[in-house]
């Protein structure tokens, strides 16, 4: 790793934390809108079969309506439990919170950036970088996992002063070859 300077170590960090911010928050809404998407067609789904249940109990309707119908609410039915068990509005309430938590980590960033430029006579800047680099590695443990291509769209694999060995399998034969 080379070597880096309080100021360059500190601006990666912001770096990195602005982009992990705006990483949870893309994903918050990407949750949101497929967890909206679902909600949707469940409810539509649900009431095109309540009406045309209805409707079928007044006379006597074909077999294949009632069939039709049938699959219809069984549909709707799935999505519901797909929607349920995806939990993407839990998800997404998830990434908001931790979004919102790597904000101030960019905010104590800039400050620091800003009293590094300055004489410290009491070295009390020692102190802070510590507690910054603290504050991250809580609030990274307790944060959800940011997919790859969320790591990879807002460049966080980027905001890290060392690359990870490559895994997999096609790591494993470029290797090798």
């Amino acid at each position: 790793m080379p070597h880096m300077d309080a100021n360059d170590l500190v601006n990666l960090w912001g770096t990195r934390a602005r982009r992990s911010e705006a990483a949870h928050y893309q994903i918050a809404a990407s949750y949101l809108r497929r967890n909206q998407a679902l909600s949707l067609a469940v409810v539509i789904l649900s009431a095109t079969t309540g009406s045309g249940i209805f409707a079928t109990l007044s006379t006597t309707a074909p077999k294949p309506a009632r069939i039709t119908f049938g699959v219809i609410a069984l549909l709707a039915a799935v999505l519901a439990g797909i929607n349920r068990s995806l939990r993407y509005g839990e998800r997404a309430e998830e990434n908001r919170q931790a979004g919102a938590r790597w904000a101030p980590i960019v905010s104590s960033a800039e400050k620091l950036l800003a009293r590094l430029a300055e004489p410290d006579p009491d070295g009390e800047v020692a102190a802070d970088i510590n507690a910054l680099e603290g504050h991250m590695d809580d609030v990274a443990q307790h944060s959800p996992v940011i997919p790859q291509a969320f790591v990879k769209k807002n460049g966080i694999d980027t905001a890290y002063p060392w690359k990870p060995e490559p895994t997999g399998w096609r790591s494993r034969i470029r290797r090798h070859r």
